[in-house]
């Protein structure tokens, strides 16, 4: 399937605003200046739990444009399968240890965790992503890519009538904010993204009526405003939601802008996998200055996200500049 332009640069967009989400839900600091959820202020814990609803939607968006590119072919063709495997190798694999490691190292200094006692243990540790937890992710993707066999004929037929029933099965499963193993939101919106691919590629080329985009963000933000007020069902509405959102937003960005976050799209992965590390250090050191301090708690929670994807952004590039080769190996060949 070939990409136009206009494609690929809203999928690169679409992209960076998932990863700036992603850091914006790590950046909730009750814990932090509180010491717990008891004796928060209720302008901080309302604050905070309305709007890290907004960042539910990063994940599952994640998934899917994940899916979309990887079910624009089928796997079952000759050696396609094996050379799948050995590529994503390189861009999954490697990056998933490496990250791990550092991760290991990152804790240990911390004072966090001990010495892993063997190299079983460590490989456990990795493999549970104990040393860097976003990427489990990653880990997801590589166990559903290494299933292909087991599904793939679905997109090898490529039917209505056979996804139509498995997208409401997996929905019915589907548990937001699932992290698990076998988790419910990445089978979902992986092969969603994949339904996409085969059946509805040119969605990234449409574009929703400004009107339209901004009475969707609205209504997102209603209900993410309601949702502890309701139960599952309308979580995941708001989720759906949110992701058409965010997805109409990358449609109306003013031309500057989007292509100022074009060029943010290459460090993605890089801030992705190492951006709890710093936001974590931020706001604990903010905490200790100011604790239990309601202003701080809130300006800390908008502003450190922004300060870190910056500076996570700024490092990205200067190592790429240091170390290309060394920079490409950590983040897969990204960028």
């Amino acid at each position: 399937m070939l990409m136009n332009k206009l494609m690929s640069d809203r999928i690169k967009i679409l992209n960076v605003l998932s990863t700036f989400l992603v850091v914006w839900r790590h950046s909730t600091n009750m814990v932090a200046f509180y010491g717990g959820y008891e004796h928060v202020p209720l302008v901080v814990s309302q604050t905070e739990w309305t709007l890290s609803q907004l960042t539910n939607v990063a994940v599952p968006l994640f998934f899917v444009i994940s899916g979309f590119f990887f079910f624009r072919r089928s796997y079952y063709e000759g050696r396609s399968y094996i050379i799948m495997l050995k590529k994503k190798s390189a861009t999954l694999l490697i990056p998933f240890i490496i990250w791990n490691i550092i991760g290991c190292g990152i804790l240990f200094v911390a004072n966090e965790i001990e010495i892993p006692h063997s190299v079983g243990e460590v490989s456990y540790g990795i493999y549970i992503s104990d040393y860097d937890r976003v990427l489990w992710f990653v880990r997801n993707l590589m166990l559903m890519m290494l299933l292909y066999p087991l599904y793939g004929w679905v997109f090898v037929i490529n039917r209505w009538q056979l996804y139509f029933p498995l997208l409401i099965g997996l929905t019915i499963w589907w548990i937001p904010d699932d992290c698990s193993i076998y988790s419910s939101q990445g089978w979902l919106f992986f092969l969603l993204g994949g339904m996409i691919s085969n059946k509805l590629k040119d969605i990234f080329n449409s574009t929703i009526q400004t009107n339209y985009v901004i009475l969707s963000l609205a209504i997102w933000i209603a209900l993410c405003i309601s949702c502890q007020y309701g139960g599952k069902l309308l979580e995941k509405l708001t989720i759906i939601l949110g992701m058409i959102s965010v997805f109409g937003l990358t449609g109306i960005i003013p031309k500057r802008i989007f292509n100022n976050l074009l060029k943010m799209s290459p460090y993605c992965f890089f801030i992705y996998v190492t951006h709890t590390f710093l936001i974590k250090a931020l706001k604990i050191t903010v905490a200790k200055m100011y604790p239990n301090n309601e202003i701080a708690a809130l300006l800390a929670y908008f502003l450190l996200p922004l300060i870190t994807f910056i500076c996570l952004l700024w490092l990205g590039k200067q190592w790429k500049r240091l170390s290309p080769k060394l920079y490409g190996i950590s983040v897969g060949g990204r960028g």
